[in-house]
């Protein structure tokens, strides 16, 4: 087998193992929001939010950023407690399921740093 053959078989071969570990169901419908409601209702959202200068609820719901907020999370310890608590409970979800909002794995969604975080706020 010619070798351009034989790393086209071999890629195909890998992408199949890795479509193979991401679930392909859809989460039943508030697994997601009631696995993060104990994350959503801890002091952590509270602290988070009056660091950042808005609402508990506006931190939730990802309402958009100003430029200084976005700084002020990326700073607060507060946020990076919040975020790291949400990526814990996501990757705690079994079996691991794709939810129908925003059409990601969970075990995706966990595995989100704080970087592509405070990343995602600026974009």
């Amino acid at each position: 087998m010619h070798w351009i053959n034989k790393l086209f078989m071999y890629s195909c071969v890998s992408l199949l193992a890795m479509a193979q570990d991401e679930p392909l169901h859809l989460c039943a419908s508030g697994t997601v929001q009631l696995a993060l409601s104990a994350v959503l209702s801890s002091p952590h959202v509270v602290k988070c939010a009056s660091a950042v200068g808005i609402s508990p609820e506006s931190l939730v719901k990802g309402d958009r950023l100003t430029s200084a907020q976005v700084v002020a999370f990326r700073e607060s310890p507060s946020c990076a407690a919040y975020h790291e608590r949400m990526m814990e409970t996501l990757q705690r979800i079994y079996p691991a399921c794709v939810d129908s909002t925003s059409m990601v794995s969970t075990t995706k969604m966990g595995a989100t740093t704080f970087a592509q975080r405070v990343k995602s706020l600026t974009s």
